[in-house]
């Protein structure tokens, strides 16, 4: 997600697990140095280390900034974690798999984690590559987490550790009614034309009409376009008085065309909107405005304690850490916890099992997960937050939470 925000900013195992025919999936690492359950071998798994994949898009112009975020975030987890011990005695070995953010670059990313003697793969980013990935995993029967727009009711091995995009919408909607205290406002929508902004639109719309919100225009935007005049005149012109926002870095854009009409509505928005990394690049735009976001602040607690681990085993990218690394060095930990819940011998069965075991796990990063049978949508809260601390970045205004 956060790719889809720096490309538009820039203008303004196999797998442990069953195959599809219900057998064992075994081979990897055998010998002495297998992992051991049953007498069956555990792709991934030795008595030394445990490998695992992280999925995002690594090709393209912004690879290297992503490769960044991996070090600052997801390698400094890894370090941090076999510095004491590893998991269950097992150091930590780390791939990287490039989904291109593609449908057809999913489908690659998910044959290749197959093939790269990995025991799971986490998906970091929710996109169109995120969904081919988790059907082609799907379809083989293997286990993965991560982010995901939105979870297929025929999956039963993929498990969202992120809330979906309708959840943005609504909290948003109860956002604005609580905390920013606009219950009364007339509300404009606008959004992205784009599949995920929709499904956020659509949650915020449902979740509107059945609170009593009074959203008076809805309309969309196309990705870089290059003036929003038109669409905030409409705005103005209905009498919205709070925009609600379900775009990436078009936000700056949009914020910008209010301010050149004079016009001032309240304005908050969902995910995208909130990134560091736009608000700092808009250079104080989008101060005042509201957010929620499925990562906490940096201005939190949690946020000093990693910058401090990543500076310490050389992974910071400077004098601070970005916050899409601090996401990364979450999932890290959300991987840690999958890891730990899969048991001493890990092995298929004991991964889906283990992840289904988890309750209200809360690093402190991410909203509490809590999966289980038949239970695949991990998260469904999100942090409130409003810009902007003096250097840029979103200041918190709370814990996660569902509603306002």
């Amino acid at each position: 997600m956060w790719r889809k925000v720096l490309l538009i900013s820039v203008s303004c195992t196999v797998m442990a697990g069953c195959g599809s025919n219900g057998t064992s999936n075994s081979g990897g690492v055998s010998g002495a140095d297998g992992a051991t359950a049953g007498g069956v071998n555990t792709v991934g798994v030795t008595a030394k280390t445990i490998t695992v994949s992280l999925v995002y898009a690594r090709s393209g112009p912004y690879g290297q900034v992503a490769d960044n975020f991996f070090k600052a975030g997801f390698q400094t987890w890894v370090d941090d974690i076999n510095a004491n011990g590893g998991i269950n005695g097992r150091q930590v070995v780390a791939k990287r798999v490039d989904d291109a953010g593609t449908a057809d670059g999913g489908v690659a990313a998910c044959k290749e984690v197959q093939g790269n003697g990995s025991y799971v793969a986490m998906p970091i980013e929710a996109s169109v590559a995120t969904q081919t990935f988790a059907d082609c995993m799907n379809k083989e029967n293997l286990v993965t987490f991560g982010a995901f727009t939105s979870l297929d009711p025929a999956w039963h091995t993929v498990y969202a550790s992120q809330p979906l995009g309708p959840q943005f919408g609504r909290g948003l909607a109860s956002f604005i009614q609580g905390p920013v205290g606009d219950g009364e406002a007339k509300v404009g929508v606008i959004y992205l034309h784009e599949a995920y902004s929709e499904s956020q639109k659509n949650g915020f719309l449902a979740a509107a009409k059945s609170d009593g919100l009074n959203v008076v225009k809805v309309t969309a935007v196309e990705p870089n376009q290059p003036s929003y005049t038109s669409e905030v005149l409409s705005m103005r012109n209905a009498g919205v008085t709070h925009l609600a926002l379900f775009v990436a870095a078009d936000v700056l854009g949009i914020v910008r065309d209010t301010k050149a009409i004079h016009y001032s509505p309240h304005i908050s928005g969902a995910l995208w909107p909130t990134f560091d990394l736009v608000s700092q690049g808009g250079k104080g735009l989008l101060t005042g405005t509201w957010g929620v976001r499925y990562v906490a602040t940096l201005d939190s607690p949690a946020y000093a304690a990693f910058e401090a681990k990543a500076k310490h085993y050389g992974n910071s990218q400077g004098p601070t850490v970005d916050g899409s690394a601090f996401l990364f060095y979450g999932d890290g930990l959300v991987m840690q916890r999958v890891l730990e819940s899969a048991g001493l011998n890990p092995t298929a069965a004991t991964l889906k099992s283990g992840i289904e075991s988890i309750h209200e796990f809360d690093n402190s990063i991410m909203p509490p997960i809590t999966w289980g049978p038949n239970e695949y949508e991990g998260s469904t809260a999100q942090f409130p937050a409003r810009c902007c601390n003096t250097d840029g970045t979103w200041k918190g205004l709370g814990p996660a939470a569902v509603s306002f």
